[in-house]
């Protein structure tokens, strides 16, 4: 009888281990926070149509830094269809290269 309740025991415990490990997956997934910043460039005053922002500038665009080149900071999605709810978009696009960069801050 004895070893008949260890054995249960012991399949138990990982199964117990391995539900509380999803448990606490679960848990950080639900308290997750997003730690990209204006990651819809929707922050501030949307320009009317479209706006040019050159490289060092780290204002216009709420949260985020030209770093090379210029950028079209654009109003959406009158202007330029997107994601349904998404409001701003930039564009990247042609020669010469561009680059935009934005700090992600981790505990």
């Amino acid at each position: 009888m004895k070893k008949m309740v260890l054995r249960r025991v012991l399949l138990i415990l990982p199964l117990l281990f391995v539900f509380a490990i999803l448990q606490g997956v679960l848990i950080s997934s639900a308290q997750a926070t997003n730690l990209i910043q204006n990651g819809e460039f929707n922050a501030g005053t949307l320009p009317s149509g479209f706006t040019t922002v050159n490289a060092g500038d780290s204002t216009t665009i709420a949260d985020w830094t030209v770093t090379v080149g210029s950028v079209d900071w654009i109003a959406g999605p009158r202007n330029h269809p997107g994601p349904p709810g998404v409001e701003g978009s930039v564009d990247l696009d042609g020669p010469p290269v561009r680059s935009i960069s934005h700090t992600i801050h981790t505990a």
